[in-house]
């Protein structure tokens, strides 16, 4: 009999304890199904908007680094907000599709610390910065296009600055993200005078003419076989239209643009022709380019126009499993953008590590920039180079 209620006694155990597992398997089941489902919805943000049909999502980043600076006088170790990618937070909302129409807005402003390109030698000192970026709506047919009106990005924003390399981050054909406050250092050496800073800034030798944001209304046209046409009118008397393509043809990623741009109310230069454009392949080698020109006739008839070339070979490749790593050397010619017979060079190397999993980008980026002063003006002229080494890590969410 013992034996008997025994062995009952230990089945009924098994089916409990069956039962418990195959509630808590549920249990689980529905927690996973819930959270895809989630995510499915809205990429696992889970913010929810004031009215129906409208997704929004939450958005940022934070970028920060340290920075080796010398210009041939002095040196110093600074802690920057990299400007190449700025530290922001953002949210976007769109309504939800109706057939081929939309609308949405977006709300976009960057808080930086010691902006990398804002800092100085010559007159150190603590720079604190917010900014809008982006406050616009737009409505977006598919046919027709997209309209946008607010402070934003317009048609030329990013024209020269198309890039496949995956290590803008730390260089591109925007020189001035580095150091853009630095002054060069005068060498010219005058009965014994050791020297002294100039007025010149690299900002104002390196100039990739590409567009940037404004109070502005834009139209973007619908993309035909990779190309889309872009056009804006915004304050200060601006107006300006780009081309773009972007394809992926086997086997190679193509981006390429072109733009122009016009502003009135005494802008320097007034008219700017820019574009860039950049070949990645299957296996890694990549190859950017960019280029633009500025007139000055509008306000100083006898000066020769301003131009550039950039130059860039990179190569991505998996050397960790971890993410992918890509490397790159660059070179650019920055001509008569201070004064007439002035020639910027410059040169640098590049780093950027993706870490998949912890959704970050580490970097590494030298640069020298150099400036010759060939005209009778500035004769005899000898400025220092600059030169800036910058490491650092950009988390976005």
């Amino acid at each position: 009999m013992r034996k008997v209620i025994s062995s009952a006694a230990i089945i009924v155990g098994v089916l409990m304890a069956s039962q418990v597992q195959a509630a808590d398997q549920s249990v689980e089941a529905r927690i996973e199904a819930i959270e895809k489902k989630l995510e499915g919805t809205n990429g696992g943000n889970f913010i929810k908007a004031g009215k129906d049909k409208i997704d929004v999502t939450l958005y940022g980043q934070v970028n920060k680094a340290v920075m080796f600076a010398t210009d041939g006088e002095n040196d110093d170790v600074l802690f920057v907000d990299n400007d190449a990618s700025s530290t922001r937070i953002g949210i976007k909302a769109k309504s939800k599709s109706m057939g081929d129409l939309s609308a949405g807005a977006q709300f976009e402003a960057e808080f930086q610390g010691n902006d990398s390109n804002k800092v100085t030698m010559a007159a150190p000192t603590y720079s604190a910065s917010f900014a809008k970026r982006q406050m616009k709506v737009y409505v977006d047919h598919k046919k027709v296009g997209k309209l946008t009106v607010g402070h934003g990005s317009t048609a030329t924003d990013g024209i020269a600055e198309l890039d496949l390399s995956g290590t803008d981050l730390s260089g591109s054909s925007h020189i001035k993200i580095s150091g853009e406050s630095f002054l060069f250092w005068d060498n010219t050496n005058t009965a014994g005078d050791p020297g002294a800073y100039s007025s010149v800034k690299v900002g104002n030798v390196f100039n990739h003419l590409d567009g940037g944001r404004k109070d502005m209304v834009r139209y973007d046209s619908p993309e035909l076989v990779g190309l889309t046409l872009s056009a804006s009118s915004a304050d200060t008397n601006y107006s300006d239209i780009a081309l773009t393509y972007h394809k992926k043809l086997d086997p190679m990623e193509i981006k390429a643009g072109v733009g122009y741009a016009y502003e009135g109310a005494g802008a320097d230069p007034r008219n700017r022709m820019s574009g860039s454009a950049s070949v990645l392949f299957n296996f890694g080698l990549n190859f950017t380019v960019a280029a633009g020109n500025a007139e000055f006739d509008d306000t100083i008839p006898s000066r020769d126009d301003a131009s550039y070339t950039y130059f860039k070979v990179g190569y991505k490749f998996d050397a960790f499993s971890f993410g992918t790593t890509a490397v790159s050397v660059d070179y650019g010619m920055y001509d008569d953008f201070k004064a007439e017979g002035d020639e910027g060079t410059v040169y640098g190397l590049q780093l950027v590590q993706k870490v998949k999993d912890i959704n970050t980008e580490f970097y590494l980026g030298y640069r020298n920039m150099s400036l010759d002063r060939d005209s009778v003006t500035y004769a005899n002229v000898d400025m220092e180079d600059i030169q800036t080494t910058m490491a650092g890590a950009r988390f976005k969410f």
